[in-house]
């Protein structure tokens, strides 16, 4: 607030406000009120509300104004958009500030790309508050595009939108007191910054050792066991619901009103589609209303509880001396977004898309695929007959090892002479390496061509499926071309082929164009065979993530999750 005396006049009545809602109904999150009457904002700060007169005056008609919505936990780079091209899609949905993970970029480009995350949301009408990637690599089992140790996160902890650190999933290091990640955690106590965590399925003994490290928040609970656990222990918890993962109806019937204050919404994982057809922060209140919570209890979810959790004084809530980040819905059972205002400036109108200019890039984050295949390296040779298969589940992340009996020509696996498996491979993409992890697929589906992606987590290598190894290749070749994406392959035509040259992981492309790219490649994706309850994408790119059971495709092997150790293709 520049203008202190400016600011106690309007709130005396002694000068006029720059901004006043009339005949708005106003939620109070503190109060857990909604109260009839007027919104002062000036210079960008809530005067109050009471009986003002403004400059401009806003007769809102009844609708509904509440503070602007946070997502609590998000990775902006799973939009598939550069941020300034997903802050224009989650603005109009009445979201004015997100907590972000750049994880996803730090395993491509390391300090580089938390840099260029920074640089392309500085002074942009949505606050992007970060959280440093705790875990890069995710794990010792991959090759990834970088480290990141304690020393080079150093310089980042005092950027003024930097809170602490990202989600800590090396929950072993914390336990056995290992000197990086023992490193890690102290500088973010000394600071008193907050330490996000990821706690699936955690035992309550070392939920206590993870609090107790200084782990103060969670987004992985699928039960509300699970997530009373965590609360109890002093965590708040992040319920979820983006487009991978989906917990808020789980976590939301039995939650009970007490423990409300514990929880925040997040989104985690959402591509365009889902937030075009579905929405951000909006949609969740929308689900909870449905579920039959309170709908001022919801909102608080929403927006003073995680302002809470990540000490953001000044934001969260329309009270005296807070930042005036508004947003106008028509109702609190649709959650329909009339208007957005940021600073109080209005940033939504309701009817025209927002548009950010003065675009950030940092070339060297285009081009950031090196692959050097050949033909020849997409054969498959196996010394017996019984292999190690990795089965999808339809509808889940998780994978099953199973074994079958192949049949060979020359020691070679062929798609063509075994019903139901595909070939797939991970290729080392960052260094050069030529590094490839070869395995056998099942479920998949009758696909008959080839998918391949750059969207790989976490090290975000390429990964490709495929039934014959020209169009395997071109797959490949394709995802060269464009600089890294999704590409789909039918018999020596590129059917759909999505750019994603930022990183091989986001695009500078609009929200709804790659929206509808990814239609055309779902919908192709299911013409050229892919089963009903596979996502070819999300499911794909998971399949090189050793931490999620059971059997996984490394650029170093296969890698079974119950030993925690790469296996061999062949059953022993």
């Amino acid at each position: 607030m520049n203008n202190l005396r400016e600011f106690i006049d309007v709130s005396t009545g002694r000068m006029k406000a720059d901004i006043v809602f009339k005949n708005g109904r106003i939620i109070n999150v503190f109060s857990h009120e909604i109260i009839e009457g007027d919104l002062a904002v000036h210079g960008g700060y809530i005067v109050g509300v009471g009986e003002f007169q403004g400059i401009h005056e806003i007769d809102l008609d009844g609708a509904y104004i509440s503070p602007g919505l946070i997502d609590a936990h998000v990775h902006m780079e799973s939009s598939m958009l550069s941020p300034e091209n997903m802050a224009e899609l989650i603005i109009p949905q009445g979201t004015t500030t997100i907590i972000t993970d750049p994880h996803e970029i730090a395993n491509v480009s390391g300090c580089r790309g938390i840099e260029y995350m920074l640089e392309a949301t500085e002074d942009i009408p949505l606050n992007v508050f970060v959280n440093l990637p705790s875990c890069v690599p995710a794990t010792p089992f991959e090759s990834s595009g970088a480290t990141l140790l304690a020393d080079d996160l150093e310089g980042f902890l005092s950027h003024k939108r930097v809170l602490g650190l990202a989600e800590f999933m090396n929950f072993p290091g914390i336990r056995s007191k290992d000197p990086e990640v023992m490193k890690k955690l102290m500088a973010a106590r000394r600071r008193g910054m907050v330490i996000d965590g990821h706690a699936p399925g955690m035992a309550e003994e070392d939920v206590i050792i993870y609090a107790g490290a200084g782990i103060s928040t969670d987004h992985e609970s699928e039960t509300f066991e699970e997530m009373l656990t965590k609360i109890r222990n002093g965590l708040y918890t992040h319920i979820r619901e983006g487009s991978a993962a989906r917990n808020l109806e789980a976590l939301a019937r039995e939650l009970p009103e007490n423990l409300t204050r514990w929880c925040c919404l997040c989104t985690d994982d959402s591509h365009p589609e889902t937030l075009l057809k579905e929405g951000h922060i909006d949609h969740l209140l929308k689900k909870l209303v449905a579920l039959g919570r309170d709908p001022v209890t919801a909102i608080q979810m929403g927006t003073i509880n995680p302002a809470r959790c990540y000490k953001l004084e000044g934001i969260g809530a329309l009270a005296p001396g807070y930042a005036a980040d508004i947003v106008v819905f028509e109702d609190l059972v649709n959650f329909r977004v009339l208007k957005t205002y940021k600073d109080g400036v209005e940033v939504y109108n309701g009817k025209s898309p927002v548009k950010i200019e003065g675009r950030y890039m940092d070339e060297k984050l285009l081009s950031s695929v090196n692959v050097q295949v050949e033909r020849k390296d997409l054969k498959i040779y196996v010394k017996g007959k019984r292999v190690n298969i990795i089965e999808l589940i339809p509808g889940s992340l998780l994978t099953k090892k199973s074994q079958a009996q192949v049949v060979l020509v020359d020691g070679e696996f062929q798609p063509e002479n075994n019903e139901g498996l595909l070939k797939l491979f991970t290729i080392e993409r960052h260094h050069g390496t030529g590094n490839i992890g070869r395995g056998i697929i099942k479920n998949l589906g009758d696909l008959r061509g080839a998918i391949a992606t750059t969207i790989s987590h976490d090290s975000h290598n390429l990964i490709v499926a495929g039934d014959r190894d020209e169009d395997i290749f071109l797959a490949i070749e394709e995802i060269k071309r464009i600089k890294g994406g999704v590409c789909l392959v039918h018999r020596g035509r590129v059917i759909v082929s999505i750019p994603l040259e930022i990183g091989g992981i986001m695009t500078q492309r609009p929200g709804k164009e790659v929206a509808k790219k990814m239609r055309e490649f779902m919908r192709s994706s299911r013409e050229y065979g892919v089963s009903e309850g596979i996502d070819p994408l999300i499911n794909l790119s998971f399949l090189a993530l050793p931490v999620i059971p059971e059997l996984k495709l490394t650029d170093r092997g296969l890698f079974e999750f119950t030993t925690f150790k790469h296996i061999s293709l062949e059953c022993e």
